[in-house]
């Protein structure tokens, strides 16, 4: 997952993952299209007004740069002009930016390929997460709460412990038993989770953080990554200890 291509707000769009092949999606800079509110209009008319108080909404499209593929992504939002210090060749300088605030993309990007490992639930899940990003972020992070509940289900571990609250958390605490080193990563998906549904006070850079502790979890427990690069350490440990030992036992019998 490439982090610094999930903002808020952009000057222009990166190559964002097409949903549909995982290729890269390019701003169709033809398909900008922007327009002022007519209230944000009167409002300038009466000349009391800076950049800030003008309303502006923009549509736009994302194309997929794999020919065979071509998926297109509608996206709209808010967009607002913005003066910002920049750097002359003399003085600090200011210049004024256009920045644009996604509050939907459809078909939504997939911030990384969902594993086909995962259970049904846990892409669905996902899928919503990824879909709510825009425009409810609080909404996400509920989401990705419910994929650890469903994370843990496939996993095994039950819906109800013995002398144990029946919640998330106790779940984890019986998961963490035997992967501690996984606890705290899904705590933390947990508390933000929480956070969302009870205050909706959780911010976009934070989901964009989740998203990368979710990344990372499948890859450990679902595609199980880390243990194939152990099955990789070991069996090149056991070749050229054996290699060496063959090197040992010819200069024995040599100088013997």
């Amino acid at each position: 997952m490439e982090k610094r291509h999930w903002k808020q707000k952009y000057t222009t769009f990166p190559p964002l993952p097409c949903p549909r092949c995982g290729g890269a999606l390019r701003f169709d800079k033809s398909s900008l299209a922007e327009r002022e509110t007519a209230y944000s209009l009167r409002g300038r008319s009466e000349g009391n007004w800076t950049l800030y108080d003008i309303e502006t909404r923009f549509v736009c499209f994302l194309v997929c740069e794999v020919v065979w593929c071509g998926e297109i992504v509608a996206v709209s939002g808010i967009s607002s002009e913005q003066e910002e210090p920049v750097y002359g060749d003399v003085d600090q300088e200011t210049d004024v930016f256009t920045y644009y605030y996604p509050k939907s993309m459809i078909p939504a990007p997939y911030p990384f390929r969902l594993s086909k490992k995962l259970s049904e639930e846990c892409r669905v899940d996902l899928a919503n997460a990824f879909r709510l990003l825009w425009n409810d972020h609080a909404a996400c992070s509920n989401k990705l709460r419910m994929f650890v509940e469903h994370l843990l289900d496939q996993l095994g571990v039950p819906r109800e412990i013995p002398k144990k609250p029946k919640n998330l958390d106790s779940r984890i605490e019986k998961f963490g038993e035997d992967h501690p080193q996984y606890m705290q990563i899904l705590h933390a998906l947990r508390h933000v989770g929480n956070t969302g549904s009870h205050t909706a006070k959780t911010t976009f850079d934070d989901v964009v953080q989740c998203f990368i502790l979710v990344q990372a979890v499948i890859k450990a427990l679902i595609d199980r990554e880390m243990d194939e690069i152990y099955k990789t350490a070991k069996k090149l440990t056991e070749k050229y200890e054996r290699s060496l030992l063959i090197r040992k036992n010819k200069n024995r019998a040599y100088v013997g």
